[in-house]
């Protein structure tokens, strides 16, 4: 949602064919491939038809993630570099960062984890209320972000 409450809902189709599951697959598979992974946007109607895809390698170091973007409007075909650490999220019109799915994306060259120690604490986990069919897009998004209390 943007600061003023406003938001276009963005619908995509994602697909994931894990390499141990490719049974039919021609070529010699990469001892290094997890996943291939697709998105295409079915909506709005000036994002439609755009396909993401994806080739995931467990080791990024050895073999960085390759991607390429279809661009309907533009009927192209292009590497995408960016789609990993900060950049640009696809269909997100610069609003959310790659980082934003499972909390970092990327190979681990970018990062730097260091335990620091240990602690206690009280993680909130119950989202159920989210997830309620019940409920309206209304009910669910805000101005700037969406409702708390159905998180919470």
């Amino acid at each position: 949602p943007q600061a003023n409450g406003s938001n276009t809902m963005v619908i995509l189709q994602d697909a994931f064919s894990f390499a141990t599951a490719l049974t039919d697959y021609g070529p010699q598979i990469s001892d290094n491939l997890m996943f291939y992974f697709t998105q295409r946007i079915l909506s709005p109607s000036r994002l439609a038809g755009d396909v993401l895809l994806v080739h995931e390698n467990i080791n990024q170091f050895k073999e960085p993630r390759a991607a390429w973007m279809y661009n309907a409007g533009q009927r192209r075909v292009r590497r995408a570099p960016q789609v990993a650490y900060d950049g640009p999220a696809f269909s997100a019109d610069g609003t959310r960062v790659s980082d934003n799915y499972d909390l970092y994306n990327g190979s681990p060259d970018r990062y730097d984890w260091k335990l620091v120690g240990k602690r206690e604490l009280l993680i909130p986990y119950n989202n159920f209320a989210l997830a309620s069919r019940e409920l309206k897009y209304d009910d669910i998004i805000q101005a700037g972000h969406i409702n708390q209390d159905l998180v919470r």
